[in-house]
């Protein structure tokens, strides 16, 4: 009598599949890597149409914003390719170029208005 059954589930399992795609289908289920990005992906796409029906205001001296990412997209692509995928301006031109969810084509409005509690009134200014 053996203590350690061959006709064990989890080793037809991994014999079916091949050790690989065990090793991959074992990991996506502790990690769950997959579900985190279409989830990501789905948010993304939610605030590409945000930003598409946002008017922004441009300041002088400030930058620019080109582009707005979800949290959780982010830090995926991050241990992905390496966070130095963002930091490098050709490669982000890339990922922009690709991924059009991921580019902030701003509308400006014409000008800016200012308010502070304190203030009773407005303070308008233009906008570059």
């Amino acid at each position: 009598m053996h203590l350690i059954s061959t006709d064990n589930p989890a080793d037809r399992f991994i014999e079916a599949l091949g050790p690989e795609m065990a090793k991959r289908w074992y990991w996506e289920l502790k990690e769950g890597k997959q579900l985190r990005l279409r989830q990501a992906l789905k948010r993304q796409k939610q605030i590409a149409v945000k930003n598409a029906k946002a008017e922004h205001v441009g300041i002088n001296g400030v930058g620019q914003c080109m582009m707005r990412m979800d949290r959780e997209l982010y830090h995926l692509l991050g241990k992905e390719w390496g966070y130095d995928v963002f930091r490098d301006e050709k490669e982000l031109m890339k990922l922009l170029r690709d991924n059009h969810d991921l580019n902030l084509k701003p509308t400006y409005k014409a000008k800016a208005q200012i308010t502070h509690p304190g203030l009773p009134f407005a303070t308008t200014s233009t906008a570059a």
